[in-house]
């Protein structure tokens, strides 16, 4: 039996002298396409749009600058490109079906069959007894194949309000975006249109869409729960959650190992410098554990070690066990980029090679496509969520800590607990002066020179007063360097993270934080009223006392709280 062409990013047809309406299943060559399932290195687009978006040259451009990141080998995949056509299809009915399996992580092996299910426009009819079975397969399980986890999406933005209205076209979204990813999801014309907070309702959303006949209607919403009714949720999700933990090659560090670094002490290796024995790849025989905490410097989340103490104790609260059981700490279960200045206490204490490595190609896709998925191991039912809200103080570096005294931030008006209170009036007002509109202040080697501050420590602290409040009162504010040895200085509190606050709400909607009784993280939740719905996670995350390092992190989070947390009804 045919099945469908995944097109090579990289062939002829993407060639603007070349694209045409002409493009067919039928015309593509064995060295365009790949038939049936891709192999398992490339990655895959799948496009979504308006049958005349390619007649469009404007459109070009849009999806050539996409795919400039893509290898030759990536394929792309559009239906009447790489589908045989059903004789009974209508013009309209051009839509999505990007190759994905049923719930939402399964096999490509299983999914062989359902990989050829798909009914998209009048390009070509069935011709023989094995094209017309392939047919009959698009309509009963064509929705299927929006749940595949390697798949892609991309939406052309191209008259969009006739996009976004197709009924046809809305039902695969809506499990797209519950299941996969949309490439050019920060494309401020379609950020309205993949809101997560409207996909979340599909019943709503379809109900505004446009379908051709009330049966016709009826036909995609019986698709559509046939579907989800097999699309487990993500704390359900086993065979999901095994074969993310393997695309992505996760170490789980051993409970034992992690005694042996805290009581070491100092800065502890990242991945790619973890001893061979002292994790489990993949998946732990025991236990899983994951912890949640936040990064007191751009280098390294902790150059004291305190952390891995605090870790312990926390694990042996709960029995851990030395051997069997595994952690995820991302800066030890995730390749880690390199930094060329990082402080030689990090090669001492690990024995690492120097110069410091940055990823590999492999190890650069591993992260990025962990980037949306590590969530789940906040929200799994096997899983055990630690939190360690604490921050550690800069004094307790490994390495002393020195700081560049170019860039300060303001850190509130509680004077620091610890640290050393430098008195200069020049630099006093001179931060006063530069943080009345933003609550940063930077100065050029010159300037600083200037103020005559020497061996000037992350930990130190300049009080700067006139800062105006409500009623005209003045009070002080506190400051201290953005930089040390370490890189960028985060005191932000945990509570007050972007990341950290994705992984609290998701752990603690689906239950499955372990220390919630420990005093730090009582804290945390005595915060806010956490999120319990899409909604009130955007209203958070909207809120300006949440932050993220990134910018470009917000859109994952929103979609990651979505999927990890929701459960879709028709």
């Amino acid at each position: 039996m045919k099945k469908e062409h995944f097109i090579k990013s990289g062939n002829k047809y993407f060639k603007p002298a070349a694209l045409s309406t002409s493009i067919d299943y039928s015309t593509l060559s064995v060295e365009d396409a790949y038939l049936g399932p891709p192999p398992s290195f490339v990655d895959i687009i799948a496009i979504a749009a308006v049958p005349e978006a390619f007649t469009d040259i404007t459109q070009l451009p849009y999806l050539l600058a996409t795919l400039s990141k893509s290898n030759d080998d990536d394929c792309i995949f559009f239906s009447p490109w790489s589908i045989i056509q059903s004789p009974n299809s209508s013009r309209r009915s051009t839509s999505v079906r990007p190759s994905s399996s049923v719930q939402r992580f399964a096999s490509v092996r299983r999914s062989s069959s359902v990989r050829r299910a798909s009914s998209v426009s009048m390009i070509r009819r069935p011709n023989s007894q094995d094209e017309h079975s392939a047919s009959r397969i698009a309509k009963d399980g064509s929705l299927r194949i929006h749940t595949f986890y390697r798949v892609r999406v991309l939406v052309l933005p191209f008259e969009l309000d006739s996009l976004f209205q197709d009924g046809r076209i809305m039902v695969p979204v809506i499990l797209s975006a519950y299941c996969q990813r949309f490439v050019n999801a920060k494309d401020e014309s379609l950020q309205k249109w993949l809101d997560p907070r409207a996909l979340s309702d599909p019943r709503t959303l379809l109900e505004q869409c446009h379908f051709d006949t009330a049966a016709e209607r009826e036909s995609f919403h019986s698709l559509l729960r046939r579907t989800l009714r097999d699309v487990k949720p993500i704390g359900l999700d086993r065979r999901g959650f095994e074969i993310i933990c393997n695309e992505v090659q996760l170490r789980w560090v051993k409970v034992g190992y992690i005694k042996t670094l805290a009581s070491r002490g100092g800065p502890f290796p990242r991945q790619q410098d973890l001893n061979p024995d002292g994790f489990h790849l993949s998946l732990p025989p025991g236990r899983k554990f994951s912890l949640s905490h936040g990064w007191v410097s751009e280098m390294h989340p902790c150059p004291s070690g305190a952390k891995l103490r605090r870790l312990v104790t926390q694990l042996e609260s709960v029995g851990a066990d030395d051997e069997r059981d595994g952690v995820f700490l991302d800066y030890c279960s995730l390749p880690q980029k390199s930094f060329d200045h990082i402080p030689e206490a990090y090669f001492q204490a690990n024995n690492a090679q120097e110069p410091m490595q940055d990823r590999t190609p492999t190890e650069r896709w591993q992260f990025g496509f962990a980037m949306w998925e590590m969530t789940r191991l906040y929200a799994f039912s096997e899983c055990e969520v630690i939190v360690d809200p604490v921050i550690d103080l800069t004094e307790d570096f490994s390495a002393g800590e020195s700081a560049s005294g170019l860039e300060w931030a303001s850190v509130g008006m509680t004077r620091p607990s610890c640290g050393r209170e430098i008195f200069n009036e020049a630099l006093a007002k001179a931060l006063e002066d530069r943080t009345k509109a933003s609550p940063e202040a930077t100065f050029t080697p010159e300037e600083w020179h200037g103020f005559g501050i020497e061996n000037l420590q992350a930990a130190d602290f300049v009080k700067s007063g006139g800062v105006s409040v409500f009623g005209g009162v003045s009070v002080f504010a506190y400051f201290q360097p953005m930089f040390g040895d370490w890189g960028v200085i985060n005191r932000r509190p945990y509570g007050e993270r972007g990341w950290c606050c994705a992984e609290f709400s998701v752990a603690l909607k689906n239950n499955r934080i372990v220390n919630l009784h420990d005093p730090h993280v009582q804290q945390v939740l005595d915060m806010r009223r956490w999120p319990s719905t899409v909604r009130q996670y955007a209203a958070m995350m909207d809120d300006d006392a949440v932050r993220f390092t990134n910018k470009g992190d917000l859109a994952a989070v929103l979609y990651n709280f979505y999927k990890m947390t929701a459960r879709l009804q028709v």
